[in-house]
């Protein structure tokens, strides 16, 4: 059965980490139309139902509470509320914007502090430490996609930090960058002045490119990885970093890369 692959793999990850002294964390990043649903076709409405996202959540949830699930959904369907009409997803293309993706990191490291995990909060979004930020002119893959870019436009929107940044980006892990189309972005590391925090191994994709400088500055030591949509144990790179915390931050439509057990 696909959710006790899914399980096994997971604990697997687990028993990898905790062996190395990691914590493990799974995080689940929303496709588009799992927070604006109600805005597609009348023909496609069966989609705001119950995916297959909540079913493999609430089975997890419920064949072990001490996995560290994260499911970021509900933070943007809140942050979609709170700050209507400004969206937090774009519309010319399938990612979220770098407003939504603030949202998704704060979801996950507000979560970490809660299981005990030495994190900097991110604090309230709409407080005196961030302005709100737009662009206009943007056109996303979707348009280009279709051959529209520049005709079809949109504002890009995103949070400035009004305080002093402490993490800063060192030079990469010297190593063999593997060939794909976002190979130019496969492994990016970070240093954080404040050296209590604890550090973090993430494993990402291009849903994680505009998470990157806020989760720097949530934790120590930190290191990206983009495995090419693999979303693999990367033991190799777990074993370099030795991190304190390892965590694969995976998109909810390449749920079923996980299940290919690539290392």
């Amino acid at each position: 059965m696909e959710l006790d692959s899914f399980y096994r793999e997971l604990n697997d990850r687990r028993a990898f980490c905790k062996s190395k002294g990691m914590e493990y964390y799974f995080v689940i990043f929303p496709a588009k139309q799992s927070i604006y649903g109600d805005l597609q076709p009348d023909a496609v409405i069966g989609l705001q139902r119950k995916n297959r996202t909540d079913i493999l959540i609430e089975y997890l949830r419920k064949r072990d509470p001490s996995l560290h699930i994260v499911d970021t959904r509900s933070e943007l369907i809140k942050a979609r509320k709170n700050w209507y009409p400004i969206q937090v997803f774009y519309k010319t293309d399938n990612h979220w914007n770098p407003l939504g993706a603030w949202h998704g990191h704060a979801a996950l490291v507000n979560q970490m502090h809660r299981d005990g995990i030495k994190v900097k909060l991110p604090g309230n979004p709409k407080s005196s430490r961030y302005r709100l930020d737009k662009q206009d002119g943007y056109s996303g893959n979707l348009a280009q996609f279709t051959g529209l870019s520049g005709a079809l436009t949109e504002p890009k929107y995103w949070l400035v930090p009004l305080f002093e940044r402490q993490a800063i980006q060192v030079p990469n892990y010297e190593c063999e960058t593997p060939q794909f189309s976002n190979a130019w972005e496969y492994q990016m590391r970070f240093n954080n002045k404040d050296t209590t925090l604890a550090d973090i191994l993430f494993i990402r994709d291009s849903f994680g490119s505009d998470m990157i400088n806020e989760l720097a500055e949530s934790c120590g030591r930190s290191l990206f990885i983009f495995d090419e949509w693999k979303y693999g144990m990367n033991t190799d790179w777990a074993e370099r970093h030795k991190p304190d915390v390892m965590v694969n931050l995976v998109v909810e439509t390449h749920l079923e890369n996980v299940l290919k057990k690539v290392r």
